[in-house]
């Protein structure tokens, strides 16, 4: 789960899948690259539940360089 803010200081969060386990600590700003995002839709009853599904092909830290999760970053 990341949380993403915009330029009004709104923030959202946001589900965030990829291959394997990304080389970050709770907390670190990060960088999702390669990210995609997919629309989904599931009619229920007359109505439709939708969302959006995002995939990146990997999320790094801000510095570049993965963290030993020591907490010495």
């Amino acid at each position: 789960m990341l949380l993403a803010e915009d330029e009004l200081g709104r923030i959202e969060l946001v589900k965030v899948g990829t291959s394997g386990e990304p080389p970050i600590t709770p907390g670190q700003d990060v960088v999702p690259t390669g990210m995609v995002g997919y629309v989904w839709e599931i009619p229920s009853n007359g109505t439709a539940r939708w969302g959006i599904s995002y995939k990146a092909a990997s999320i790094v830290p801000v510095s570049g360089r993965p963290t030993s999760g020591s907490g010495d970053a």
